[in-house]
């Protein structure tokens, strides 16, 4: 395949990616096709500008859409080499090897473990378990209990880059359950950077990876089971003890997100210990199960309980909450579906 061939083919990529999400465009899980065009743009070697205007305008107007497709053109520009600067006319397109799925039996296993249960569990079911009454937990108790006076975190509406001190959040929770949806897992330096935007004007960004001062908590969901079902699992998930559960929130959408602990000092130690469960292609424990892959990356965050929805306008409600567990799950790992058994 000679250069021009290439290029005609990555354009091809793009167009057919822009027209998969005009399709999707109001119907929500959109992440993946963004940076998918992100990624084609920037290898066609258009700047930041040309590529958000051809991104930004097949997205739904929702709120944090502009956000959103800014980042991952600077992320896809600033890792991916465009078509014009290589040097060989004659390119080989090299197809990464993908990592071998966890076998199905294991995913039976686990569910066969954990939805015998009780298939039926309901929120009333969570609540009864629950060490600490979720009702009573408000935006401001649950911070409180999870993080230390001088931590520092990240916390707001949509894509939030500032941080505040744990004493200074709470304040700000008080009495409020608009503005905060968002809360981050991982506690910040400080430090910070600047951010150049499409229209030229810049920010100060906090919320960044190189920033993160400790993984103490990590979140995971399922973005394609019905309430009821993830009702059932992780109620079943908590009962059989698998894997230590500190939260369960409802997001006020589609999904629970759950909070389990990680207790990494460093994104090192995230990326050898927590991110092998959100393996590509269910090779991981939590990803073989459908869990969304998404936090195989540090900078994942979670909704905050208490607060409103923005897009839905409906509470994300505590469901379950147990504070002092505390235990790295690299000392309490996912084992193979025959031994969890036994």
């Amino acid at each position: 395949m000679n250069r021009s061939e290439y290029i005609s083919l990555q354009e091809s990529k793009l167009y057919y990616s822009l027209a998969i999400l005009q399709a999707q465009r109001g119907q929500g899980c959109t992440h993946h096709n963004i940076f998918v065009c992100a990624y084609h743009a920037a290898k066609l070697g258009l700047s930041l500008s040309e590529a958000f205007e051809l991104i930004h305008a097949r997205v739904s107007d929702r709120y944090g859409a502009r956000s959103e497709v800014e980042s991952a053109l600077r992320k896809q520009i600033s890792q991916v080499t465009p078509i014009g600067s290589r040097k060989p006319d004659h390119i080989a397109i090299r197809r990464p090897s993908r990592p071998r799925p966890l076998p199905r039996k294991y995913k039976d296993d686990v569910f066969k473990l954990v939805l015998s249960v009780n298939p039926e569990a309901s929120i009333e079911d969570l609540s009864r378990i629950s060490p600490i009454k979720p009702e009573a937990v408000t935006s401001s108790d649950f911070i409180g209990a999870l993080y230390g006076v001088k931590d520092l975190l990240s916390a707001g509406d949509h894509a939030p880059t500032n941080v505040y001190s744990r004493v200074e959040l709470q304040q700000r929770l008080q009495g409020n359950d608009q503005g905060f949806q968002i809360l981050f897992p991982q506690t910040f330096t400080g430090e910070h950077t600047l951010v150049t935007r499409c229209n030229g004007s810049t920010f100060k960004s906090y919320r960044r990876k190189e920033f993160i001062s400790r993984i103490p908590y990590f979140v995971a969901e399922f973005d394609d089971k019905p309430i009821e079902w993830q009702l059932a699992f992780w109620f079943g998930w908590i009962v059989k003890e698998i894997m230590p559960v500190v939260a369960l929130i409802h997001s006020g959408g589609r999904s629970i997100h759950a909070w389990l602990p990680a207790n990494c000092p460093t994104i090192f130690d995230y990326e050898r210990s927590i991110s092998p469960l959100f393996g590509a292609n269910r090779s991981g424990k939590l990803s073989a199960l459908g869990v969304d892959e998404s936090p195989r990356c540090p900078l994942h965050g979670s909704r905050m309980p208490g607060q409103i929805r923005r897009e839905t306008g409906r509470r994300q409600v505590m469901l379950y909450f147990n504070p002092p567990v505390g235990d790295s799950v690299t000392k309490s790992p996912l084992t193979p579906s025959r031994e969890m058994i036994e």
